[in-house]
């Protein structure tokens, strides 16, 4: 789960693309079957973005229609069509409904509003790179980190939240195993350079903290491992309580530093790994 809004860009970007290269070079060569790896990418600003072949997914809430489509002026959409069709969708997506922002609830065709997924009007760019589900081919996700691009405000809650998406069975990402699968292990690496200060709600820091700490706890209750990493900047406190245990919690205090943040982690995989 990388932050990629604006203020990751130039050496920080590029460092932590340098550092997830080298995490996945040494949890590849630490496996014997490929099948038992499998990494997701969350790219996340205050919206994530996934594939438009999701546009007519039941558990996405589409864009609504303009305002001229309502029944006061039914006849000037007869007319001007244009004027009321759906604004053009690029993959976008904002948080869930409150309470299911934070949780990994599944979706219920009988509580749409409660819990889909509302697609969004991009906050930043149609270039943001999109969501990867969980794949063994690792190419590919070397791939999609270089494809990340910078822009955009922040919002750790959905990128912790599509984690525990990316990490279960539950749509809109299915690629999991069951939890309950012998020796699986299901792990969340979630890195942030900045305070949160937008959402969908409100551009309150303390507001949208409130909901970081609840989806970590989340995640947490639910079995997952949880490793963080804080780049300069960011709420330390918020970011070391999201963590499973205090040393899977990493104070980044320059970008060089971000390789053996990210070759710690590997290590700890790699003996809890062993381990079992």
């Amino acid at each position: 789960m990388l932050d990629n809004t604006g203020s990751m860009q130039g050496a920080k970007l590029a460092s932590l693309k340098e550092a997830v290269g080298q995490l996945l070079d040494t949890l590849e060569a630490d496996v014997d079957d490929p099948e038992l790896l499998k990494i997701a990418v969350i790219p996340f600003n205050t919206q994530v973005r996934i594939s438009t072949a999701n546009a007519n997914a039941p558990w996405l809430i589409p864009l609504s229609a303009s305002s001229g489509n309502s029944g006061t002026n039914w006849l000037l959409c007869q007319w001007f069509p244009a004027l009321c069709a759906p604004p053009p969708w690029y993959g976008c997506v904002t948080d869930r409904t409150q309470p299911n922002d934070v949780t990994d609830i599944g979706y219920e065709p009988l509580q749409r509003t409660a819990t889909g997924y509302p697609a969004a009007t991009c906050a930043a760019s149609n270039g943001f790179a999109q969501v990867l589900p969980l794949t063994s081919d690792l190419d590919t996700v070397r791939a999609r980190v270089e494809a990340m691009t910078a822009a955009g405000n922040t919002n750790v809650t959905i990128g912790v939240a599509w984690g525990m998406a990316a990490l279960s069975q539950r749509a809109p990402l299915t690629e999991s195993l069951p939890p309950d699968e012998t020796d699986l292990r299901r792990i969340m690496v979630v890195l942030t350079d900045g305070e949160n200060t937008e959402n969908r709600w409100t551009q309150n820091t303390r507001s949208i903290d409130d909901r970081t700490r609840l989806a970590c706890d989340s995640a947490k209750a639910s079995g997952m491992l949880v490793f963080t990493i804080r780049v300069l900047e960011g709420n330390q406190d918020l970011l070391e309580d999201c963590a499973s245990e205090r040393a899977y919690y990493f104070n980044v205090t320059d970008v060089d530093d971000l390789l053996p943040a990210f070759e710690g982690i590997a290590r700890t995989i790699s003996r809890l790994r062993v381990a079992e």
